[in-house]
């Protein structure tokens, strides 16, 4: 991704899939097989975060 931003400064939007913890796709033990196969999945956008924001950020956790 820090390639991307580098050659097109555009700003970031942060994306989350939610909704798939239980599911036939997770590595959750407690759950039967197929019990969630068909669960509602849902796709959750942030704020856009700009070039300059994404890389203080990336310096923040580099820091630590």
């Amino acid at each position: 991704m820090s390639r991307i931003i580098e050659e097109t400064p555009v700003p970031v939007i942060p994306l989350a899939l939610q909704g798939l913890w239980g599911s036939f796709f997770s590595r959750d033990p407690s759950k039967t097989l197929f019990r969630r196969l068909w669960s509602r999945v849902v796709l959750v956008a942030g704020s856009p975060i700009a070039l300059q924001q994404m890389l203080q950020r990336r310096w923040m956790c580099v820091k630590r």
